[in-house]
């Protein structure tokens, strides 16, 4: 399974694909899908737990699941530019109901019964056949809801492999400190520099999965052979 997410600066981004043991950072001054693809290369055959980015669509794999916090991101803000009785504000509420019950179901699986975990299946895959199809009346809603019929074999991939997540959430949480860092630094000023906060912070947030203080793994890379320091941080 990979999580994807991007990081935009000035012409300049950062990819980061991330499992839930290793995280990796990729600058570029690209956003191009290639980027990552040549990450993956050409044999990965993972889940992929990306956002809507058209970039992915190449990506080779065993199955895709987009992210559904993005999606009710989207129905939210939008939701607050139509009319507040109308077919697409109900559209909205509806979808971000149905998001934040699938999470919920992935979040609370292991504690429902067989029965329990059946029904919220049936009923999780009836109302996005029901989103798909209610009618709209506003450009806005019309557009989500041609994205979802865009992705339909993708949003709901989590239920059937409990290790699939519904969002791509670890991934965004990893890019953060680098969203922020470039806010008050304005971003780097060469790309060499870049290229080693790259490096930086893929230690440091593969060490923080392995419940490694950083400051240790830095220490480690800096005072012991590579051999020694990819044992301390694995946990050999």
């Amino acid at each position: 399974m990979k999580l994807i997410g991007r990081s935009r600066a000035e012409r300049a981004y950062y990819w980061l694909h991330a499992t839930t043991d290793y995280v990796h950072f990729q600058f570029d001054t690209s956003r191009c899908g290639r980027v990552s693809r040549d990450v993956l290369g050409e044999h990965f055959f993972g889940t992929l737990v990306t956002d809507c980015y058209a970039g992915y669509e190449a990506h080779q794999a065993k199955a895709k699941q987009k992210c559904l916090a993005h999606l009710a991101r989207t129905a939210r803000d939008w939701q607050k530019v139509v009319p507040g009785d109308s077919q697409a504000a109900i559209f909205f509420e509806d979808v971000k109901a149905w998001v934040k019950r699938g999470c919920r179901f992935h979040r609370e699986r292991s504690t429902l019964s067989v029965d329990e975990v059946t029904n919220e299946k049936a009923w999780l895959r009836a109302e996005l056949a029901r989103l798909m199809t209610c009618p709209l009346d506003h450009e806005k809603a019309v557009t989500l809801q041609e994205r979802i019929k865009r992705h339909e074999r993708e949003w709901l991939v989590f239920l059937d492999d409990p290790r699939v997540p519904p969002t791509n959430n670890v991934a965004e949480r990893a890019l953060r400190p680098l969203v922020i860092l470039r806010k008050i630094t304005f971003g780097h000023r060469s790309r060499a520099g870049a290229e080693r906060m790259a490096k930086i912070m893929t230690v440091k947030e593969t060490a923080k999965r392995h419940g490694r203080k950083v400051t240790k793994i830095f220490y480690h890379l800096y005072t012991r052979p590579p051999n020694r320091a990819l044992r301390f941080l694995y946990g050999g």
